[in-house]
């Protein structure tokens, strides 16, 4: 499977900051050769705001790609790295769920849809798509986050699922997806023509969804499609799985897994042979376990072994047993010598000297658990 690197504009601003200081010097093509970029990172604000969009963002950047650049400063990313777009509607459902503590399932997803035909952001997402020469990009879907963080003390998990779960309630989800989907190839399609919008747009479906329900949603588009993006992979990856299995998607000249998990997941997914030649991944987990570690000590970033694939946490105790793995792995990103040094920042960062040299190496570490990650989904 080809393995997407997810450039995120979100939290961590350290950590970003480190990836597009290092990106030149350090960031190898295999990698920025396929790049995962986040519609809903880059213009929705925070669950906490009082308003969704981001309005700089929102009226200033109408070209996603040059935004990259202009972080990054590669012109590898202008011409070479082929993009994918996810529309990270995630971000509403915690965004309304925030401000909507009590709010049912059903009407989650009305205020989803209203939000969506208030605010214009097919629209936007349409412009986006075309203006930045995007590659492929998921069809807006309403997800059921795992986890919301608020401010307010109030977490929720499972949004979708607080004891209304009906048959009618995941129908009328379907058609709203199916809605979005239909009216962002009729944006596409006015701008750049049906086949062109046919070849750019990945149909989105929840992992979750029986058979049943995914012919249902395939049932409602006005459109052919030949791409598929299947999300809501994680929460149940088993039976998820065997879901994917009924759905028989090896003829979609596209398939792409949105944010599956760790490394276990991909395997199960290959296990069951799901990986296609036509099909591709992107997983958070890489860049999530390597900026783990925090200033007092208490957590502990995590380095990804080549040979066993295995999450091994940086403590002082680790280190030689760390860089003893990495000196008998093969076509690693960095040598032993610079991972020394990068294990050697990050024990410095998780004693309370942070500095600009830990996060640089931090972000060091995100693109060689990333690279682990490639690895394995080949």
């Amino acid at each position: 499977m080809k393995y997407y690197f997810i450039y995120s504009a979100g939290g961590g601003a350290g950590d970003w900051n480190g990836i597009k200081r290092i990106w030149n010097s350090t960031m190898p093509e295999i990698l920025k050769s396929n790049i995962l970029l986040k519609f809903g990172d880059i213009f929705f604000n925070h669950v906490s705001s009082g308003n969704l969009i981001r309005p700089q963002r929102w009226n200033e950047i109408d070209n996603i790609r040059q935004w990259l650049f202009n972080n990054v400063n590669d012109d590898f990313v202008l011409d070479n790295s082929e993009i994918l777009l996810d529309s990270g509607t995630a971000k509403i459902v915690a965004w309304i769920a925030h401000h909507n503590p009590q709010i049912s399932s059903s009407e989650i997803l009305n205020k989803f849809d209203n939000t969506v035909e208030e605010l214009h952001i097919t629209e936007k997402y349409a412009n986006i798509i075309v203006n930045s020469n995007i590659d492929y990009a998921v069809s807006f879907d309403i997800p059921n986050p795992f986890k919301i963080r608020s401010q307010n003390g109030n977490t929720r998990t499972n949004l979708m699922n607080n004891n209304e779960n009906d048959i009618e309630t995941e129908r009328l989800s379907i058609r709203y997806c199916a809605k979005y989907t239909n009216k962002l190839y009729e944006e596409l399609t006015d701008r750049i023509g049906e086949q062109n919008a046919i070849n750019k747009i990945m149909i989105t479906c929840n992992g979750e969804w029986t058979r049943e329900q995914y012919d249902y949603y395939l049932s409602l588009l006005n459109f052919e499609p030949i791409n598929i993006a299947i999300g809501g992979l994680t929460r149940s990856m088993r039976n998820n799985v065997n879901n994917l299995v009924t759905w028989n998607i090896r003829n979609y000249s596209k398939i792409h897994y949105l944010g599956c998990g760790g490394i276990e997941n991909v395997n199960l997914l290959k296990e069951n042979h799901l990986d296609y030649i036509n099909s591709s991944v992107d997983v958070s987990t890489p860049l999530n376990r390597a900026i783990d570690g925090n200033i007092k000590n208490t957590s502990w970033s995590g380095y990804f072994s080549y040979i066993d694939k295995n999450l091994y946490r940086i403590k002082p105790e680790t280190k030689e047993q760390i860089l003893n793995i990495h000196r008998n792995s093969i076509n690693t990103l960095f040598s032993e010598h610079e991972m020394s040094n990068i294990i050697e920042a990050i024990l410095l960062h998780q004693n309370g000297q942070s500095s600009q040299e830990t996060y640089n190496a931090r972000a060091k570490l995100i693109l060689h658990n990333s690279d682990v990650f490639r690895c394995n989904a080949l």
